[in-house]
């Protein structure tokens, strides 16, 4: 599966993909604790209550985030807060 970061999230980790194994059972939640705990210089940047996710380029809620698994697809996607103006 491939984890893209976008926006200031990408600066911030200094890379734009990786490529990952996960179970079937896996959350986004799981995934980013899984990101965090190979990478542990990431958790300032990955364990925020507001960072956004698509899966598959459908959006996820934060409650999909925590309780939705994402086996078999094929792109997870995170970022910061989109603002505008």
């Amino acid at each position: 599966m491939k984890i893209l970061f976008f926006a200031q999230l990408k600066e911030q980790l200094g890379i734009d993909s990786v490529d990952v194994h996960i179970s079937e059972q896996t959350t986004a939640k799981q995934l980013l604790q899984h990101l965090v705990k190979e990478n542990p210089q990431w958790q300032a940047f990955l364990e925020r209550d507001d960072l956004m996710c698509a899966v598959d380029q459908v959006m996820l809620s934060p409650q999909d985030i925590q309780n939705q698994p994402i086996a078999n697809t094929q792109e997870v996607a995170f970022f910061p807060p989109v603002t505008g103006g």
